[in-house]
């Protein structure tokens, strides 16, 4: 098997959003020199975000910088996908369930960990082992918990 970031497994990235913050994530990116495969996706149907179509037309100077994102948009493996909307085109998730999460629009999808739980077993594990109790038999299984929110897409019955 293939180390991942190598060329024969390259890393796969999706970046949201096309704007400034977007095209200096993919270009922090490539400046590592790994192998990578990167998808920039975007709501409005062109990339650049209010670079592009907020600029006064007197700040063209400001408009510049579209030159720089057209280098970073011309590395080998790089694909934007305009149109795009999180939830109706395209699936996201995140781990961790952060309480941010609930509060973007659309709303993350994510995965809770009991991370108090998982705490507290891992805990009981450790006082059984500095009491010279055998911890061979115990096993620390945690759920976790599927939050689903909009970024996921509508809810299927």
């Amino acid at each position: 098997m293939s180390a991942l970031g190598s060329d024969e497994c390259p890393l796969r990235v999706a970046i949201v959003g096309s704007g400034p913050s977007g095209f200096y994530a993919a270009e922090s990116l490539y400046k590592a020199e790994i192998p990578l495969r990167l998808d920039m996706f975007d709501r409005l149907p062109t990339p650049f975000g209010l670079v592009r179509g907020g600029v006064a037309p007197d700040h063209p100077k400001i408009k510049t910088v579209t030159k720089i994102y057209d280098r970073i948009a011309a590395h080998e493996g790089f694909q934007f996908f305009g149109n795009v909307f999180i939830g109706r085109d395209i699936a996201v998730g995140g781990f961790d369930d952060v309480p941010l999460a609930e509060h973007i629009h659309p709303g993350l999808t994510t995965i809770h960990q009991p991370i108090h739980e998982a705490g507290q077993r891992v805990t009981q594990i450790i006082l059984r082992k500095i009491s010279g109790q055998s911890v061979e038999d115990c096993t620390a299984l945690i759920t976790p918990e599927l939050i689903i929110r909009a970024s996921s897409g509508p809810r299927r019955s």
